[in-house]
């Protein structure tokens, strides 16, 4: 009797310990692993063959769903409640760029992650906003500034689908943020998914997502180019996100007929002259225009013209070397902007 005592309270202190342990997950990865860990080493194993049987079975169980949850295989981390507020943070990384979407029904969106040395930095923001999961992380293409802090995001975060710009043979990077990104991704159980054009398949049942990248007949030789272009719409107001992609990207897009009127457009290649062509802004025809830049970069960046034009159509611009991390909410009919300097 006093030997199935022990037995039992040993029992339910391993089942304690794996209901923290997956609990911790949501908080810290490693200190529910550990946690779990210790509830399956507790956990008794008698003498009978049955009893025995049946908790090597629960052990073994318990080890799989670990490992297929670390892997992030299986949604263990719970989105947030529905908030009916779509949240744009644009990161203040300086020549980088990042942007973080809150989605009304609770999930999340990662486009872009930094430079190499920013990958903890934008999972630290992420985590400040309430978030332990990210539902969708795409990847407008693969130069450093934009893919740099992937792979960190990625060993530091569960993430639900990684998305990546579709790309010629001969621009495929052989870069160690290219590389080091794939790799974090399969540790991770994940295959790095190519977007396609017209690409629908992440929006929600009030929110939509489309993704739009050049046809096949477009033929360049800079992987800019090849940029995603991103389009959120919310309600009456939508949100167009356009990597670095160039004008010689921006006419084919708008040569396929895509919808890309926006009220809140993140200005392409960080301001540059080779971007944001005259025609591709008429057709977005934006209110209010962000650029992701540095202090004083080596670039000059944004180019005066591309202000000028901007200013003469009205247009209120936000640029993080100034106003730090915009952020942009709106409830699908009104936009409000709040700018933090860090």
């Amino acid at each position: 009797m006093r030997r199935r005592t022990k037995e039992n309270i040993r029992t339910g202190i391993a089942v304690l310990l794996v209901l923290a342990g997956f609990y911790l997950q949501s908080i810290n990865v490693y200190a529910g692993m550990l946690c779990i860990a210790a509830g399956i080493l507790v956990c008794p194993f008698p003498k009978r063959a049955k009893g025995k049987a049946v908790r090597i079975i629960l052990s073994a169980l318990i080890v799989i769903g670990t490992y297929l949850f670390w892997k992030g295989i299986l949604p263990y981390y719970p989105h947030r409640d529905a908030t009916g507020t779509l949240r744009v943070h644009y990161l203040d990384l300086g020549q980088a760029e990042c942007e973080f979407i809150e989605l009304p029904d609770g999930k999340c969106m990662l486009i872009d992650s930094g430079e190499l040395d920013q990958g903890s930095r934008v999972v630290s923001y992420v985590k400040s906003c309430g978030y332990t999961y990210i539902d969708y992380f795409c990847i407008t293409h693969p130069h450093s500034d934009h893919i740099g802090g992937a792979h960190t995001v990625l060993a530091e975060m569960p993430v639900g689908r990684v998305i990546l710009n579709p790309m010629p043979a001969n621009l495929v990077p052989d870069t160690y943020c290219y590389r080091s990104t794939l790799e974090a991704a399969q540790k991770r159980g994940k295959t790095v998914e190519t977007a396609y054009y017209g690409q629908n398949d992440l929006s929600g049942s009030d929110y939509s997502i489309v993704i739009y990248t050049p046809d096949e007949t477009f033929v360049n030789d800079d992987l800019n180019m090849y940029s995603l272009m991103i389009r959120i719409s919310y309600g009456k107001t939508a949100y167009l996100f356009t990597g670095d992609a160039g004008i010689a990207e921006e006419e084919n897009i708008i040569s396929q007929h895509a919808d890309l009127q926006a009220d809140v457009l993140k200005v392409g290649h960080h301001g540059s002259n080779d971007a944001t062509g005259y025609a591709f802004i008429a057709e977005v025809d934006p209110a209010y225009a962000v650029i992701s830049v540095g202090k004083e970069n080596k670039n000059y960046l944004p180019h005066g013209k591309l202000l000028s034009i901007l200013e003469g159509r009205g247009i209120t611009v936000y640029r993080t070397d100034m106003d730090g991390t915009v952020i942009v909410s709106t409830d699908g009919y009104r936009i409000s902007v709040e700018t933090v300097i860090q």
